[in-house]
């Protein structure tokens, strides 16, 4: 009996923030037609009508079509939709987009892309799964897990550029928690096949991390044209104490709704500062020690993967200056922002003397 699935095979790389996911997508959409043409692997990338370019990283609009009984996720705020019509015919949109990709192309394989999966409750990965075997004989997840403790400092970067407060973040320190997460993945995809592999590992790899990845999917790391230029730069610590004030005192979410006073560009602006590189408090390195140890055990009975440890060199004390002045000067930038000041300001503290 012949399928009537568009697809023999969909792969869905659920990119787990800080493990070379940006670079591997920023890959992906560089070499989109070549794996079409040459590789039988579809990976989407023609999307009309958008908020913002396409960037390889299919996160935000699976997070717009795929709605948990907890409402609309963060991304929709700060998308700033008007009303829910609205968010509903972007989803629409969305969808339309993907599907008539897949129904356009002639390859037997489907390639998705997406850093929030693993942030995805079970509910929307049971509504992802179901929408994906409507097209496809079989999945495919791939899932680079890194060590907590490594990633911790740049876990947290990312989530003040989404309007969390240190303290918050502090007190909460962000990770994923493998158990939880496989629990919800195997769940939405119990009939799948599962590669799992270390980002410490894989960062060794004579190809890099794209080339090992394009190796687990099943294509020669060859194919890696050069090293990605795509970076995450680390942001200052100054710029970090900065910018959490900054959300401290102006939320970027206010009443479900992007705030009004915050500037489009702000966050770029914060990024700018100059200074000491940011890490994250002794203490909060010692909280997250202690809360991984039953996770990482977890970790190496299930699925076979021992991350080690990790040790991490505190070069210096957090806290620099008063959380008055830290919020003052906050603010300040942030008016700044508005009237792209800030720019010219920073050029110019950190130009060198001729």
């Amino acid at each position: 009996m012949t399928s009537n699935k568009k697809f023999k095979r969909v792969i869905l790389h659920v990119g787990l923030g800080k493990t070379g996911t940006s670079s591997i997508q920023n890959q992906l959409l560089g070499h989109a037609k070549v794996l079409e043409s040459e590789h039988n692997i579809h990976f989407p990338c023609v999307f009309h009508g958008l908020h913002q370019p396409f960037d390889g990283n299919h996160s935000s609009l699976l997070s717009f079509m795929f709605i948990d009984h907890k409402g609309p996720p963060r991304s929709h705020s700060l998308a700033g939709f008007k009303s829910e019509k609205e968010a509903k015919e972007y989803s629409f949109k969305i969808r339309t987009n993907f599907e008539n990709g897949f129904s356009s192309s002639s390859a037997n394989n489907l390639l998705m892309s997406a850093e929030g999966l693993g942030h995805f409750s079970k509910p929307r990965l049971i509504l992802l799964s179901n929408w994906l075997q409507k097209f496809a004989e079989e999945i495919e997840v791939i899932v680079c897990i890194r060590h907590p403790m490594a990633a911790l400092s740049s876990e947290i970067q990312q989530r003040l550029t989404l309007g969390f407060v240190l303290e918050d973040l502090y007190e909460q320190p962000p990770r994923y928690r493998f158990k939880n997460l496989f629990d919800r993945l195997e769940t939405a995809f119990p009939q799948s096949k599962f590669v799992v592999y270390d980002f410490a590992q894989a960062t060794e790899y004579p190809a890099g991390l794209v080339g090992c990845f394009y190796e687990k999917i099943g294509l020669d790391p060859c194919l890696v044209s050069q090293q990605s230029k795509y970076s995450n730069e680390s942001m200052s610590h100054e710029a970090a104490l900065l910018l959490s004030a900054l959300n401290a005192t102006e939320p970027l979410i206010e009443g479900g709704k992007r705030n009004k006073n915050r500037s489009p560009g702000d966050i770029q602006d914060f990024l700018k500062i100059p200074g000491k590189k940011y890490q994250a408090p002794r203490g909060v390195y010692e909280m997250l020690e202690r809360e991984i140890s039953d996770d990482l055990t977890w970790l190496l009975e299930h699925r076979g993967i021992d991350l080690g440890a990790v040790t991490v060199n505190h070069r210096y004390e957090y806290r620099s200056f008063s959380e008055t002045s830290v919020r003052s000067i906050a603010l300040s930038l942030g008016k700044l922002s508005k009237y792209s000041i800030l720019p010219r300001i920073i050029e110019k503290i950190t130009k060198k003397p001729s």
